[in-house]
């Protein structure tokens, strides 16, 4: 079932999907993509976080800052209520820039009207709470409803490469 699950989402992507030039990062500053990565470290820091996760919690913040209900920039949103993990002293890992940088990638796309560029939370889920050495996202801040991981995993095949891409 994983393989067939795996076979359409390349087939959709193949369908939907056209690379682009650029890839680079540039509507969010080195600084603000430092932020996501402290909120990253503070979050979900633990090895035994799968990146497809700790990729939505960067996804939960592009979606606050899409959104008309939360601050407009990256700083603001990282130290809104319901957002524990930031603190500015918190090291910034190699690992957490490079999956902020590769959802920052996906965002953009997005932005520019590509469709299945590998999120892993949709967006319209703005908050998500700690469970165990993860966390559980939702629509809503109570709510009962949690994200299902129904949308496949782009990290099984790993990061967009931007210069691949190019």
């Amino acid at each position: 079932m994983r393989i067939k699950h795996c076979a359409v989402w390349l087939l959709i992507a193949a369908l939907t999907f056209t690379p682009v030039t650029t890839l680079a990062a540039d509507s969010i500053s080195e600084s603000d993509m430092h932020r996501i990565a402290r909120t990253l470290y503070g979050e979900c820091r633990a090895d035994d976080v799968p990146i497809a996760e700790k990729a939505a919690v960067v996804w939960c913040i592009l979606n606050r800052l899409d959104s008309d209900d939360f601050p407009d920039t990256i700083g603001e949103v990282v130290i809104y209520s319901q957002f524990h993990g930031y603190k500015a002293h918190y090291p910034v890992t190699d690992e957490l820039m490079d999956i902020t940088r590769d959802v920052v990638r996906r965002w953009e796309l997005e932005k520019q009207g590509y469709v299945g560029v590998g999120r892993t939370l949709p967006a319209d889920y703005y908050f998500f709470k700690a469970r165990g050495h993860g966390n559980v996202f939702r629509k809503e801040y109570k709510s009962d409803g949690e994200w299902d991981w129904s949308l496949p995993d782009p990290y099984e095949f790993g990061f967009i490469d931007a210069e691949r891409a190019e």
